[in-house]
């Protein structure tokens, strides 16, 4: 009765709290359709639940709300998007998955509301832990098993036995052409040989080097490279966190983290991991956080620094991610009058870094090339190769339930961050989604998946950095831009 009169006395609040509670509401349902990915049974029903609560349980407003709303978005998520390697039934596992959310729900808010923000920062970095802790848990076992196809360990290292006309198999008899002495022009060369047949059709077919030479410079153990990637993709996780903390409330920013954690775990667990865009994807996302803060500061040499260089060394790895360095040049002009300069001197100095590295691999390429492709090849305009890129890491993520959530994600981290940003900030964001979007409506790699269906795998380098943006969206919420962990009196 306390409450209710004070609500009435103070109508502002009471709809804070509202807003408070629906956020929590939004961010657990989709929070539960991103981390229930883990491979073990039991383990995944906990890590679900535990997650989603600690979700709710920082963001509600009472102990009854963050109860009611974890448990309800946590079930729902469970249902709508279901882990499909779960043994049991769906309902049952939404059911255990939904009163474990509430629990820790409650437990959460209980706690938070006696100790204070110290006990919201310990509640978001378990969740991140957890989250993280999954990603490896769960790549490093699934790449000992079998499955359908070769152990994944197995395949990175020595290749499928039956050496299938597949992308995936080219790239590790690259890899191993090059251990065995031969140069990287020489064994791509070979490599294009022994999988298809003649030569490269066109120097944009033939790979930059820089990946296949970090590849072989790992140990001769097949786990490296997941190892490598998940490295990375640690990093570009607390990326993530950050990023998305520039627009709402710190626990809205594991959305974010669990949304980039299952895009990533998808690519750690497949042969996807051969290709060079999951490695800029990720890549992408860290290039962003140092980009933004450098934006922020422009004064710091140091984020600035990294910014430029990273993207430099994306452009050199796949030159698709000169995007990278052109947003960093478009945001120049918006820089103040009395940084300007460094920043061009930055993103200037990494960009013809960038061309001459790309100038001296097209050289080396033209003498191992048939030129039986012309550009005209991957020339194909239409809307549909865009759907195909955004929705290609759907159809894997989140277990096979479909690309709908991470085209709701990629589509709310545009409008987010660009509605919530301003000046030079715009402009980078901007830049950075609209040119390989862009590119993408316009070209085509023409790739079919293993049913014949065609896909776009080109998505992969700008799906990430788009869902840890999506969090930007709660800002139109009332009361969910960017602030601190801390707790109304009122709870």
């Amino acid at each position: 009765m306390a409450r209710h009169a004070q609500d009435a006395k103070h109508p502002q609040a009471s709809n804070a709290r509202w807003w408070r509670d629906v956020s929590a509401f939004l961010a657990v349902l989709v929070v539960a359709g991103c981390v229930g990915t883990g491979f073990f049974f039991y383990g995944s029903i906990v890590q679900t639940a535990l997650v989603c609560g600690l979700v709710g349980g920082l963001i509600a407003s009472t102990l009854l709300t963050a109860g009611a709303t974890s448990g309800a978005a946590a079930l729902l998520g469970a249902l709508l998007m279901p882990n499909t390697v779960l043994s049991g039934s769906a309902v049952a596992n939404a059911l255990m998955i939904g009163v474990g959310a509430a629990g820790v729900a409650v437990g959460a808010r209980w706690v938070l509301e006696r100790v204070g923000p110290r006990a919201g920062k310990a509640a978001y970095w378990v969740a991140i832990v957890i989250v993280i802790g999954n990603l490896w848990v769960t790549a490093l076992t699934v790449g000992t098993m079998a499955g359908e196809r070769a152990p994944l360990f197995q395949f990175l290292e020595r290749g499928a036995a039956a050496k299938p006309q597949v992308d995936d198999e080219f790239y590790v008899r690259v890899k191993n052409l090059m251990l065995d002495g031969k140069g990287y022009y020489a064994a791509y060369e070979q490599g294009v040989g022994e999988t298809w047949g003649g030569k490269p059709g066109s120097v944009f077919a033939v790979r930059l080097p820089t990946y296949f030479w970090f590849w072989a410079a790992l140990p001769r153990v097949g786990a490296a490279l997941v190892v490598a990637y998940l490295v990375l993709a640690t990093a570009a996780t607390l990326a993530a966190a950050r990023l998305a903390q520039r627009f709402v409330r710190a626990p809205l920013a594991l959305v974010a983290v669990a949304a980039v954690d299952a895009h990533f775990l998808s690519r750690a667990i497949s042969r996807d991991l051969t290709y060079t865009e999951p490695w800029i994807g990720a890549l992408v996302v860290v290039i962003g956080y140092f980009a933004l803060r450098a934006l922020d500061r422009p004064d710091r040499n140091v984020e600035l620094a990294a910014a430029a260089g990273l993207a430099t060394l994306g452009t050199l790895v796949r030159e698709l991610a000169a995007f990278t360095l052109a947003a960093g040049l478009v945001a120049t002009y918006w820089v103040e009058a009395s940084s300007r300069r460094r920043h061009w001197l930055y993103w200037g100095a990494g960009t013809a870094l960038a061309v001459v590295g790309y100038g001296t691999h097209y050289s080396r390429a033209k003498g191992i090339v048939d030129n039986s492709l012309a550009v005209s090849h991957w020339l194909d305009p239409g809307l549909s190769n865009l759907w195909l890129a955004v929705s290609y890491g759907g159809q894997y993520q989140f277990l096979g339930n479909g690309p709908v959530l991470p085209v709701l994600l990629a589509l709310a981290g545009i409008v987010g961050g660009l509605v919530f940003s301003c000046g030079a900030a715009r402009a980078y964001i901007a830049t950075l989604v609209a040119l390989p979007l862009l590119f993408i409506v316009l070209a085509s790699n023409n790739a079919l998946l293993t049913t014949g269906a065609s896909t776009n795998y080109w998505g992969l380098i700008i799906l990430p950095v788009l869902f840890a943006l999506a969090p930007s969206a709660f800002a139109f919420i009332p009361g969910m831009r960017a602030g601190t962990l801390a707790v109304d009196k009122n709870g």
